[in-house]
């Protein structure tokens, strides 16, 4: 016979936490991109007594989102320096929380089961570029046992992506005369946006003197990165670049720019590098510095027109090499200014200054057309004279043809005014003869009324006038007249004889300084009036022509 015995007892095993690992591998994104976090908590327990608690995620950077795979956002990093955030595995069927944010003072949240965190998509900051490494705690527990944990890094490569440069267009200069127009309309005192397509008029006045102003051309310095982006909602949040953030560079080129032209800055110093010549164009890069302290259009003197086909591109490039750039078609207007002061100048000539039939004689010219200009632009359009004001003693003269007649003569001669504006470098001043005659001095045309005009040139139909009023002063010199002579001799007693000279001197104003010189035909003769200033010379005043006598040397066979 055999007794059995069974005895029944109880095996009690204490759970232990094994110690767990992380499965996660890096990631690459690009700038202002969301990328997929894919952390794994693993154990080696598969009895599926152990369960993730949480999964920490630190070194959170400022400006970062991590939402789920549902594109809510759990955890908004939007306070200054890095974060961290855990994220609580439910057990008892807690919902996800949603909408935390550090400045909140979220530090933790559920999230509903372990394969969210497989799906965990993570924003960078705004415009950061570079590798962000987050350093993820996972953390297990097997039943009541002590929980284990296990730490890793997760990098995440972010490559950087040029955002298209902003280009906004200004006006700096507080002069009404030079500006912007966008699409037809002058933006003043203000900054308004470029948008592609928009028809940009940069505007400005001519320079007449080496000192004056160029024209601004206002297109402020900035990257997109100045952008402010939509990071998340719920909480809403939205954020531009670091101001450390010196990831992208930003350069500048203006094309299509008149080799006669030049870039300056604000206190007239040249700028720019140049890069080619093609076609009478040049084409200048310039640097963000440059660009940030004011570009300058200097245009040649006396210039007034409009340059068309110019080009302005920002371009904008990240660190690891990426661009992106935009262009600014653009023209500039310069308006035209009249550099004349003084077009009615003074004139002058010789007394007796009459027509010679259908010549010019001794006319005097009358100068209206003293214009500065050195491009020619600027004309004499108008050019009136009134009858009252031109004084006794001169009429006018015009060139008609070929003939120089008088002005009243003809139909630009109505109601008491002389319309000359056709006879700009065609009239003349002459003496009223004979009464007039052979007078010197000077007459003054007063009230003499001259419009300049500039403009309507270079593709600029803009033009400008002024008006001058001004007198001319006709300065006429003395001119010596040929005077009338005749003579004669008679016999007288001995060696003397009688000497009759008329002369007849045609300027009788008192203008003229008359003298009269008789040369003997050998030496020995003498005059009783007179004085002798050479061997066979004598000098007389028109009064010592009366009883003049002359004594013939003994001998002498001349009479």
């Amino acid at each position: 016979d055999k007794n059995v015995q069974v005895d029944k007892f109880k095996i009690t095993v204490d759970p232990v936490t094994d110690t767990p690992y992380l499965v996660i591998r890096e990631v690459f994104t690009q700038e202002d991109s969301a990328i997929r976090l894919d952390i794994r908590p693993v154990s080696d327990d598969t009895d599926g007594s152990e369960h993730v608690v949480s999964v920490k995620i630190d070194d959170i950077p400022e400006g970062a989102v991590i939402k789920n795979s549902s594109g809510d956002t759990l955890f908004v990093n939007d306070t200054g320096g890095n974060a961290t955030y855990t994220f609580k595995v439910a057990t008892s069927g807690q919902a996800t929380d949603t909408g935390h944010s550090a400045s909140n003072g979220d530090s933790e949240g559920w999230v509903n089961n372990v394969a969210e965190l497989e799906h965990l998509l993570f924003t960078p900051p705004a415009h950061a570029s570079g590798d962000i490494d987050l350093r993820v705690t996972s953390t297990m527990q097997d039943g009541t046992a002590t929980s284990k944990s296990a730490l890793d890094t997760l990098t995440v490569h972010v490559q950087g992506v040029a955002d298209a440069p902003i280009l906004e267009l200004q006006d700096v200069s507080g002069n009404a005369a030079v500006g912007v127009r966008i699409n037809g309309s002058d933006i003043v005192d203000t900054t308004q946006p470029y948008n592609n397509g928009d028809v940009v008029v940069v505007y400005g006045q001519e320079r007449i003197a080496a000192g004056d102003a160029a024209i601004p051309i206002a297109v402020p310095n900035a990257s997109g990165e100045t952008v402010e982006l939509d990071m998340g909602t719920t909480p809403t949040y939205s954020h531009d670049a670091f101001s450390g953030d010196t990831s992208e560079a930003i350069t500048f080129t203006l094309e299509g720019l008149p080799s006669d032209f030049h870039l300056v800055n604000g206190a007239g110093t040249a700028i720019g590098n140049f890069v080619n010549l093609a076609g009478g164009k040049t084409t200048w890069s310039l640097t963000s510095a440059e660009v940030e302290n004011g570009v300058y259009l200097k245009a040649p003197l006396d210039f007034s027109g409009t340059v068309t086909g110019l080009k302005y591109t920002a371009v904008v490039t990240e660190a690891d090499g990426h661009s992106a750039s935009r262009e600014l078609p653009f023209s500039v207007e310069i308006n035209p200014v009249i550099s004349t002061t003084d077009p009615i100048q003074d004139a002058s000539g010789v007394e007796d200054a009459a027509p010679n039939g259908t010549a010019h004689g001794s006319l005097v010219d009358l100068d209206f057309g003293n214009v500065a200009d050195n491009t020619s632009s600027e004309v004499v359009t108008h050019v009136s004279i009134n009858d009252t004001d031109i004084p006794a003693g001169l009429e006018l003269y015009v060139q008609d043809g070929g003939s120089w007649v008088r002005a009243d003569s003809l139909s630009i001669y109505s109601n008491g005014v002389y319309d000359l504006s056709n006879y700009v470098d065609k009239t003349a001043v002459g003496v009223v003869g004979p009464t007039l005659e052979n007078v010197a001095g000077t007459f003054t045309i007063s009230n003499v009324s001259v419009t300049v005009t500039d403009g309507n040139e270079n593709g600029n139909s803009n033009t400008v006038t002024q008006d001058f009023t001004d007198s001319i002063t006709v300065t006429l010199e003395g001119v010596a007249d040929m005077p009338t002579i005749t003579a004669s001799g008679t016999d007288g007693d001995g060696n003397a004889h009688d000497v009759n000279i008329n002369v007849t001197y045609p300027d009788s104003d008192g203008s003229e300084n008359h003298y009269i010189t008789i040369e003997a035909p050998e030496a020995g003769y003498a005059f009783n009036h007179g004085r002798q200033i050479a061997d066979n010379q004598w000098q007389l005043e028109p009064g010592d022509l009366a009883g003049l006598q002359v004594v013939v040397p003994d001998g002498s066979s001349s009479h």
